[in-house]
């Protein structure tokens, strides 16, 4: 009897190390796809808790809503606010056509509000005596790298706090 393998053992072996390895790289090439999908959602999600949290902010400590300068149900909508702090009213948010959300305050120029990799395709404000309805839509500008797009709306409101 001679010792070694026979060459249907060695081709087993093989296949098996071949199935190992392929399972791997699936396993692999998955986790990486789903690493990339929580990554997009998170940054469309804080993106647009970011400015719903700015806005409703401004608007809580607002004496007013300039309604003559507003745009109101408009999904490139403008607010724009009365503050009792004079260096920083009036205080204006809007979309410009790239999908950037700024805020400007009194005379200092714009700052930008969101991040490079988001879009906002909706900001819609809504005047209900006082109260401002505020409505965003944020998706990601990767639309689909790597396999994985997203959209975010989220809505809310905040009243002036006379």
């Amino acid at each position: 009897m001679r010792a070694g393998f026979t060459l249907i053992e060695i081709i087993i072996y093989i296949a098996i190390l071949g199935l190992i390895a392929t399972s791997l790289v699936t396993y692999s090439v998955s986790v990486s796809l789903s690493r990339r999908g929580f990554s997009v959602v998170r940054e469309v999600q804080e993106n647009a808790r970011v400015v719903m949290g700015g806005i409703t902010r401004a608007i809580r400590f607002a004496e007013s809503v300039n309604s003559g300068a507003s745009v109101f149900d408009s999904d490139n909508g403008i607010l724009e606010l009365t503050l009792t702090d004079v260096a920083e009213s009036p205080t204006r948010f809007f979309r410009d056509p790239e999908g950037r959300v700024f805020i400007q305050r009194g005379a200092l120029a714009p700052e930008q509000m969101t991040s490079a990799q988001v879009e906002v395709t909706r900001l819609r404000f809504s005047d209900y005596d006082g109260v401002v309805r505020i409505e965003i839509t944020v998706r990601h500008k990767g639309g689909g790298s790597g396999g994985y797009s997203y959209e975010y709306v989220l809505t809310g409101s905040a009243d002036l706090r006379l």
